[in-house]
């Protein structure tokens, strides 16, 4: 057990270590992420492998050969050059844990503690997706699914014995709920929303809800926009 802790690691960049922008750059796209992740597992010293890829973080799970000391570095530089990234900006805005340290943050994580909005449930969802393609492609081991198959009953644990979850714990329904306290019944308003992203998604859902009509929405691409 001691050797399985001492191989874990995790490299990843939230909104905790990188401003919106920078988040912005790192993030990956469905195919980026497949391709990196089915690359990551075929690469020497890496045996079991998995991306968490949201609009707020970007996080590569992996259990390590015993032997492989440079991984790190290994790591940080495929996915920059993947990605087109200066070293020194991702170097800046990112963490490296290991052992026991990888654990913890997998936990807080799904139980939403480590979120913008703390207990929100969107992540757990999206790490139960990631979990699932990642099993799918068989990048991942009974390291690994056990640790994500813990979290999951975590998450859960939290949700049902504690108070995490009371309350607004939607990013969205509190954007509109603040809106709706400003502007009064959104039905007589003309909406613009920024992004279009799981966010986004979210929080023209809880703008619908609330009666609100009149939406247009401002994206990088016209697909995206178009799509919401």
């Amino acid at each position: 057990m001691h050797d399985v802790l001492q191989s874990l690691f995790v490299l990843g960049s939230s909104h905790r270590e990188a401003p919106l922008e920078v988040r912005e750059r790192i993030a990956l796209s469905q195919a980026q992420k497949d391709a990196l992740q089915t690359k990551f597992k075929e690469t020497a010293g890496i045996r079991e492998c998995l991306i968490l890829n949201t609009c707020n973080r970007l996080e590569i799970y992996g259990l390590a050969e015993k032997s492989e000391g440079n991984l790190e570095e290994l790591i940080r530089e495929t996915l920059c050059q993947s990605k087109g990234l200066p070293r020194s900006l991702f170097d800046r805005h990112s963490f490296w844990s290991t052992n026991l340290n990888v654990i913890q943050h997998a936990l807080e994580v799904s139980t939403g503690l480590d979120s913008q909005m703390i207990g929100e449930t969107e992540i757990l969802c999206q790490m139960k997706v990631a979990y699932a393609e990642a099993r799918e492609a068989g990048t991942t081991g009974k390291v690994l699914n056990r640790l994500f198959e813990r979290c999951f009953q975590a998450a859960k644990t939290a949700r049902t014995r504690t108070g995490i979850t009371r309350g607004q714990i939607s990013v969205g329904n509190v954007a509109v709920d603040l809106a709706n306290r400003i502007f009064g019944r959104l039905n007589r308003s003309r909406v613009l929303l920024l992004g279009s992203g799981e966010v986004g998604e979210k929080t023209a859902q809880a703008l619908k809800s609330r009666g609100a009509a009149d939406i247009a929405v401002s994206s990088r691409t016209f697909e995206n926009a178009h799509r919401l």
